[in-house]
């Protein structure tokens, strides 16, 4: 397990996190930014601060940047899954998964750009695409 550090960029500069949180991999630490996108950008909203102008740069022990997370990214869709969140039952499930299974691909796609491990990305994925045959065979059984 290794130690990343979640800095916070924005328009007034870079905010550095000096403690960082222990994960297995950078995978690992880009899920747990996710994590914690919608509680920041929700307290930088009260603050009268556009969370969209800002992101995480996930940091290894020797401040390497090995990812930018954009708020705007995941913010967005959280946006988008309220308001799909209004459709009933098995439709909105069905569209939620297919927009969590094109940000997995995102994911798994910037991850072997970079030459790093996606392994997980791409078990994560593999599960939201069964989860997807079986939510479609709920929509055609209705």
């Amino acid at each position: 397990m290794k130690r990343f550090f979640f800095h916070l960029s924005g328009p007034a500069g870079i905010e550095r996190d000096e403690e960082g949180i222990v994960c297995d991999n950078v995978e690992h630490a880009y899920l747990r930014a996710c994590e914690a996108l919608p509680d920041m950008a929700a307290e930088m909203l009260r603050a009268r601060k556009d969370p969209m102008a800002h992101s995480f740069l996930i940091a290894n022990s020797r401040n390497q940047t090995l990812m930018t997370v954009p708020f705007d990214e995941t913010v967005m869709h959280t946006r988008s899954a309220r308001c799909v969140s209004r459709e009933v039952g098995p439709l909105r499930s069905l569209r939620e998964t297919d927009a969590r299974i094109l940000r997995q691909r995102s994911l798994v796609s910037r991850l072997e750009s970079r030459g790093q491990d996606a392994q997980l990305a791409r078990k994560l994925l593999a599960t939201l695409e069964e989860v997807r045959i079986t939510q479609r065979r709920a929509v055609l059984q209705r």
